[in-house]
């Protein structure tokens, strides 16, 4: 596990890896967006790959696809609450870990980040 704090104020980046199962890495990265609504489109813009509304988890969280380009699978939802952006990614070592679970842990993750920041 690592975090970093770029600056004081409460962004943080926290990433977990795990070297046995499928699941190797949990990144979740929350940022101050001084302009709110109208930063989060440069967070937003990060989603391009099966765009996926979801409701009840922050204002405007998308989740979609954001595969590596080595093989690995991931997930991503970019949501904010308030003032916050946050983005949770899910990558997984390899395509056996299915398409469809990574989607869904991914959602469950950014449903307590929200929950947390609200």
């Amino acid at each position: 596990m690592t975090v970093t704090r770029p600056a004081a104020g409460g962004d943080a980046t926290c990433t977990f890896i795990s070297s046995g199962n499928s699941l190797t890495e949990l990144r979740i990265e929350v940022e101050a967006m001084p302009a709110g609504a109208k930063d989060f489109r440069n967070y937003s813009a990060r989603c391009r790959v099966r765009v996926t509304p979801l409701k009840g988890i922050g204002n405007e969280a998308l989740l979609c696809d954001d595969d590596e380009g080595d093989g690995r699978i991931a997930a991503q939802v970019v949501g904010r609450v308030r003032h916050r952006a946050f983005v949770v990614r899910i990558v997984a070592k390899d395509r056996s870990a299915g398409r469809a679970m990574l989607r869904e842990r991914c959602g469950q993750a950014a449903e307590q980040v929200a929950g947390i920041l609200f």
